[in-house]
């Protein structure tokens, strides 16, 4: 069926078919017809006029105090039409929505319905002919009921990727059962190749009458006429929480190995943060079915091997009664991972009599969930995850054990590695944490410099967890009350210079402008560093802390750049004297462009801005790397700026003796350092090496900065003990005369 063509419907009546760009492709009748509907590829055509659009149809059921669905046997309280796959916010409390929609699938693939909600939602999706709904999304991820859930974040909920085939019409239900404060469901989809939208916007939804129709017609014969056809009313069955049934998966080998491909582009996604442990259970789901369709031919085994980058899939059929052991990777034909990982199982490990099986092999990078829950922040993983997983769990008859290889990409010191695997259980997803590492059935068999040999009694998900130092819990609070005690102590610095170059009334130079701004800056985002600690506890609270903390903390780097430019002006490249243009210039730069940068980060981040344990930011999310990026800039401009000052000073003081051009460079490093910043090159150290000793250097140069400069500029700067002195004797004299103007005798002679 092509656009703009002529096409013969019934009673050799002659149409031209015109095409609309709306959601994958519409196209509707130029001409009348006597028919009521007609059923095209894509679209329902009414009459001469076509509305393919409709939106979400929307039920509410008012004064329902349960957090079940069973408002659903009750009349409904009203009803409407919304533009986007979303309730309307805070407009009650105790009460029930159902909303309601079709749409006709775009294309072919693994897709996420992602939902955010309060306080107990789920997600139906139905093809409009089964009957049976299948669910693809619940708030909570279990059936207990947190006190709490974010209902504005999309990776609170429990999802499950849905193959979908383009062209297909589904029908999309989701139900929300509210209680009573803040409420929300808006349902969002990610694409198979992880472009994510929410919420849905009305523009891709058809009406009820339309998705019947194209179910019920089929697209096209094969001599090019479209049939036409009359609508007519069909029963749908309405998804209840107790009663539903799952529509059977696309098992040709095609849809297959496309469901494979979309799965592991999904998980690949540094974007795609969401339900990455549901797409490894498909992934498996699938291998078991690919493998079904291989063929041995008399050989001991047949795989199918994906390789993108780190992420490798394998599907293995094999004749457990004629092969005598198996290698993952080492055994795959034509495949070779040289000094990878591998699992393994040996010769005569099954019982005879167990025939063909397939087993699933992955290797894959740890996800984000997997590092949280090493038990301490100590304990690392290594750098490679292998999972492994058999048909109708044959392992369990196995009479011995499979054995894991790991290479060391860290070497562990001091410290006892642990063979691990991923443990995945209702308790754990409870709090959101979707499982646990644990040792039980796994051995240490072997460990030297490059490798680490395990054994295991079962099949899952397994890596080696080991510390990378002993005594580091010692450290960390050390490390933590240096930090501490150095940000009081900075704070105050901070202040009591601020406030002594304002009484003394040194802030007529530039040079002494800049000192004071880099203090107010750093003095105010210590304090708010430190408040914010005891703000964890309050989601709102903490956020305007870290946007504060991020800000200033911005500020400090800003006005260390600001004060490098001064001095290479002051020391390198004399300037002009239009030290207004300047001053203004310095304060944009200061003040005005970090302001700018934490307002785009926050408005595009929102409260991903924060990390999930403290009130700054988080490493997960992109705003950690836009406060280190200015940092190491300025780090990097500054520490330059240094060298070529010093370099400078000894030129000047070439002629000097040895011991006096030496003590002259050291007074100018120590004096600069600490408003450059050029002291946290030991934090890029300490970060790239994880080194515990230069992390103690950046802890006390870095915590204690203010302080530094409270010392070096205000107690024993001469410029304020000069002044100091000045406005002591002024202020002696003033009172001296003050007490020889007063009256000696206060009696009088009448």
């Amino acid at each position: 069926m092509a656009c703009g063509d002529f096409h013969v419907f019934a009673g050799d009546e002659t149409r031209i078919i015109r095409c609309q760009p709306l959601y994958g492709r519409s196209v509707k009748i130029v001409g009348k017809t006597k028919q009521d509907s007609l059923s095209l590829c894509e679209v329902q055509v009414f009459n001469d006029s076509v509305k393919v659009t409709e939106g979400v149809t929307y039920d509410v059921w008012f004064n329902k105090t349960n957090r079940g669905y069973e408002f659903l046997n009750s009349d409904v309280d009203s009803s409407g039409i919304l533009q986007t796959f979303q309730a309307p916010k805070n407009i009650y409390d105790h009460y029930g929505v159902k909303m309601k929609t079709y749409f006709n699938a775009p294309e072919t693939g693994y897709h996420i319905f992602n939902m955010s909600g309060d306080n107990k939602c789920v997600l139906y999706i139905r093809n409009v002919s089964d009957p049976n709904y299948d669910v693809v999304g619940r708030i909570p991820r279990d059936d207990s009921v947190p006190s709490w859930t974010r209902y504005e974040s999309w990776d609170q909920a429990y999802y499950k990727p849905y193959h979908l085939t383009k062209g297909t019409v589904y029908e999309l239900t989701a139900l929300m059962a509210e209680t009573d404060k803040k409420d929300h469901l808006r349902v969002g989809v990610t694409f198979p190749n992880g472009t994510f939208v929410g919420p849905i916007n009305s523009r891709i939804f058809i009406n009820e009458q339309a998705a019947r129709s194209l179910t019920k017609n089929s697209c096209s014969r094969s001599d090019g006429t479209i049939m036409l056809s009359t609508s007519t009313s069909t029963s749908t069955s309405t998804p209840t929480s107790t009663s539903r049934s799952f529509p059977t998966k696309p098992t040709d080998r095609q849809h297959i190995e496309t469901g494979i491909s979309t799965a592991i582009d999904l998980f690949r996604n540094g974007k795609y943060k969401k339900s990455k442990f549901q797409l490894l259970t498909e992934l498996e789901r699938l291998g078991f079915e690919i493998g079904k369709n291989m063929s041995l031919n008399k050989r001991p085994f047949a795989s199918y091997v994906v390789r993108v980058k780190s992420f490798v899939f394998a599907a293995v059929s094999m004749n457990l009664d004629t092969h005598d052991g198996f290698n993952f990777p080492g055994s795959l034909e034509n495949f070779s991972l040289p000094d990878y990982d591998s699992i393994s199982f040996p010769e005569r490990a099954f019982p005879p009599g167990i025939g063909r099986r397939t087993a699933v092999f992955m290797m894959f990078k740890p996800l984000q969930e997997m590092l949280e829950q090493t038990g301490h922040k100590e304990n690392h993983l290594l750098n490679n995850i292998v999972s492994a997983s058999m048909e109708d769990e044959i392992w369990k008859d196995m009479n011995k054990p499979f054995t894991l290889v790991f290479r060391n990409t860290k070497v562990p010191i001091n410290g006892q590695s642990h063979c691990v695997f991923w443990i995945e259980d209702s308790q754990y997803k409870k709090d959101g944490k979707f499982g646990r590492w644990s040792d039980d059935g796994c051995s240490l068999v072997d460990k030297n410099e490059t490798h680490t040999t395990c054994q295991c009694k079962h099949l899952t998900k397994f890596t080696v967890l080991f510390p990378v130092q002993e005594g580091s819990e010692e450290d960390e609070m050390k490390l933590e009350l240096i930090t501490y005690v150095g940000l009081s102590l900075s704070s105050v610095g901070c202040l009591i210079t601020f406030v002594v170059y304002l009484i003394l009334r040194i802030t007529k130079t530039l040079k002494t402008i800049v000192h004071l701004n880099l203090v107010l800056a750093l003095g105010l985002a210590d304090l708010v560093f430190l408040f914010g600690n005891f703000a964890e506890n309050h989601r709102d609270i903490c956020f305007a802390s870290t946007v504060l903390a991020f800000y200033l903390y911005l500020a400090v780097f800003a006005w260390m750049l600001v004060e490098g430019i001064h001095l290479y002006f002051l020391v390198i490249r004399v300037f002009g004297r239009d030290e207004h243009r300047r001053r203004k210039y310095y304060h944009i730069i200061g003040w005005g462009a970090p302001a700018v940068v934490v307002l785009i980060t926050a408005g595009i981040l929102r409260y991903d801005l924060m990390s999930e344990k403290h009130c700054w930011l988080s490493t997960k999310s992109a705003s950690i790397w836009v406060f280190i990026g200015p940092a190491l800039f300025v780090i990097l401009v500054n520490t330059l700026i240094l060298a070529a000052v010093l370099r400078t000073t000894m030129t000047l003081l070439r002629n000097d003796p040895g011991h006096r051009k030496e003590k002259s460079a050291m007074r100018t490093l120590a004096m600069l350092v600490p408003i450059l910043g050029t002291t946290w090159i030991f934090g890029i150290v300490a970060f790239a090496h994880d080194s515990i000793i230069f992390q103690y250097i950046f802890a006390v140069c870095n915590a204690f900065q203010g302080f530094f400069i409270f010392i070096l500029y205000c107690l024993f700067n001469t410029e304020v003990r000069h002044e100091y002195q000045r406005k002591r004797k002024a202020w002696k004299t003033e009172r001296e005369l003050d007490s020889k103007r007063s009256p000696q005798n206060n009696s009088f002679d009448l």
